[in-house]
C-alpha cells in the first residue's frame, strides 16, 4: 500500500502543478483528489497491463452472465427469435471496463475479432465510487444554475458506489430496417426488444452487490426516452428540461414515432421558441436509484420543486418544414426504402450529413456528445 501511495503521490503533485498553472490563466478549476482506495492489483494491472480479474465486475463468470439471462427471461425471447445456440462471454482485458458479449454461434464471430460482428447483445460496464462534483452539471457555466449544484452537493455528499454503463447495445443481425421499423440516430441494425429484461438483470446485479445507483449517459434523445422509465437526471433543471421537451414533443411522438423525432433533435429541427434557436442535445448524468439515500434525492421535495421550475411548456416545436427538406433515408418523408446493408447505411448517412451542412441555417454536429462538445446552455427557470 505504501508504494501505492508513493506512485499516486508523485501523479498528484505532477498533475497538480500543470492544473495550478491552468488555475492562474483561469483556463480550468482543479478540483479532484488523489484517491485513497485503490488495491495493489489495480496499480498492477495499469503497470503491467495485465487484468486484475477474469470476473465481469470483479463477481460474475460467464456461467453466471448467462444464468441471469435465463432467469429474467431473454434466452427465451431470443430462442423465439430464432436464436437457439446462444453463447456469453466475458472480455476483462480493461482492467477498468468489462465487456459481455452475448451472440449466437451459427453466424457470429469471436467478440475479439471484429468491433462489428453480429453479436446480439454488447454490454460494456464498471464499478466505480464517485462524487457529485464531477458530474456534468457542475462543468455548466451557467450562474442560474448555482442553486441547482448547491442542492446536489448539499443532498449527495458522499461517495456514491456506481454501477457505470458504459455501452449497451442491443441488435438483432437477421433484422433490416423497414419504412414501419426505421433506424434510430446511431443504430446500426434493428433492435430486439428486451430493453426491459436487460434493465433488470443489470438492476439485480447493482442490488446484489448493495451499489447506489446505475448510472448512464444517453448519448441521443431517444435513448433518454426509452430509459426515462427507470432512469431519472441527477441535475433536477436537466431533468425539466427533458420533460418539457418529451412533452411538447408528446403529439409528434404519436404521430410519427420515436424514430422520426429522435432525427429531428438530433439534427437541428427542434426550435425554442424564446430563443429561435435549435435545441442541441448534450446529455447528463442519469441514474436509477438502488440504495435508500439515492431513492431519497429523487424523493426529495426540493427535487421534485426544481424540476417544476425549470420545466418551461410550450417552449418547443419541430420545424416540419426543414426537416422534409432534410431528411434522407431515415423515412420520415422518404418513399425510398432503407438501406440494406451497414456499409450503405453508413454511406447515406455521411450524404445526408453532407447535403444537411451545406444549408446556410442548420449545423449538424458529427461528434458524439460524449467527447467534449461544449454544452449547451439550459433554459432558464420558469417564472410561474
Amino acid at each position: 500500500m505504501q508504494r501505492i501511495q508513493r506512485l499516486f503521490s508523485s501523479l498528484y503533485a505532477f498533475v497538480r502543478s500543470i492544473f495550478s498553472k491552468l488555475e492562474q490563466t483561469k483556463v480550468v478549476t482543479f478540483d479532484i483528489e488523489m484517491p485513497t482506495d485503490l488495491l495493489e492489483e489495480d496499480v498492477d494491472s495499469v503497470i503491467t497491463g495485465q487484468r486484475g480479474s477474469t470476473l465481469f465486475l470483479e463477481h460474475y463468470t460467464a456461467q453466471d452472465l448467462h444464468a441471469m439471462l435465463d432467469q429474467f427471461g431473454i434466452l427465451k425471447h431470443l430462442a423465439a427469435l430464432g436464436f437457439t445456440q446462444v453463447r456469453t462471454e466475458v472480455d476483462t482485458s480493461d482492467a477498468f471496463v468489462h465487456r459481455c458479449v452475448v451472440y449466437n454461434v451459427t453466424n457470429n464471430m469471436p467478440i475479439r475479432t471484429d468491433p462489428k460482428s453480429n453479436f446480439l447483445i454488447d454490454m460494456r460496464a464498471r464499478q466505480n465510487a464517485m462524487v457529485a462534483t464531477n458530474m456534468r452539471c457542475f462543468i455548466r457555466p451557467q450562474k442560474e444554475l448555482e442553486s441547482i449544484r448547491t442542492f446536489i452537493s448539499k443532498q449527495l455528499n458522499m461517495n456514491m458506489n456506481m454501477v457505470i454503463i458504459e455501452w449497451l447495445c442491443m441488435q438483432n443481425p437477421r433484422f433490416k430496417f423497414t419504412r414501419d421499423r426505421p433506424r434510430l440516430p446511431g443504430q446500426r441494425r434493428p433492435g430486439l426488444g428486451v430493453g426491459p429484461a436487460v434493465m433488470q438483470l443489470l438492476q439485480h446485479i447493482a442490488t446484489t452487490r448493495k451499489r447506489d445507483a446505475i448510472l448512464n449517459v444517453p448519448e441521443y434523445f431517444h435513448n433518454a426516452v426509452m430509459y426515462k422509465d427507470f432512469f431519472h437526471f441527477v441535475n433536477p433543471a436537466f431533468e425539466g428540461f427533458f420533460h418539457s421537451l418529451v412533452g411538447d414533443l408528446r403529439a409528434d411522438l404519436r404521430e410519427h414515432g420515436l424514430a422520426q423525432i429522435g432525427h429531428c433533435v438530433a439534427l437541428g429541427h427542434v426550435i425554442d421558441r424564446t430563443t429561435g434557436a435549435a435545441v442541441r442535445w448534450e446529455p447528463e448524468e442519469m441514474l436509477h436509484p438502488i440504495s435508500a439515500r439515492m431513492r431519497a434525492y429523487f424523493s426529495h421535495r426540493e427535487y421534485a420543486a426544481l424540476v417544476r421550475r425549470y420545466r418551461t411548456p410550450g417552449r418547443y416545436y419541430i420545424n416540419w418544414h426543414a426537416a422534409a427538406q432534410s431528411v434522407g433515408w431515415t423515412g420520415i418523408t422518404s418513399s425510398s426504402s432503407a438501406p440494406s446493408s451497414e456499409s450503405e447505411a453508413e454511406e447515406a448517412e455521411q450524404a445526408w450529413k453532407r447535403r444537411l451542412c451545406s444549408g446556410p441555417a442548420l449545423r449538424v454536429r458529427t461528434s458524439s456528445p460524449l467527447r467534449g462538445a461544449e454544452p449547451a446552455a439550459l433554459p432558464s427557470p420558469s417564472s410561474s
